[in-house]
């Protein structure tokens, strides 16, 4: 993603730096090979009702854990 261009983002992610990766580089972004399409699907199921910071923040350490 380009520094030098302001990033139009939704209100959802406010400052937080987190939210602001996921937006810019995950969110709405067409997902088509089965590791990250599972990968999601897990996330979700995991989720349930939880908040997305809460899976997010950990998400980034065990990414390649686990080789499907």
């Amino acid at each position: 993603m380009k520094k030098n261009k302001e990033i139009q983002r939704c209100q959802w992610c406010g400052n937080d730096p987190l939210y602001m990766d996921y937006h810019d580089n995950e969110w709405g972004q067409e997902v088509t090979d089965d590791k990250t399409m599972f990968e999601f699907l897990t996330l979700e199921s995991a989720q349930a009702g939880l908040s997305w910071i809460h899976l997010a923040a950990p998400r980034r350490i065990p990414q390649g854990f686990c080789k499907l």
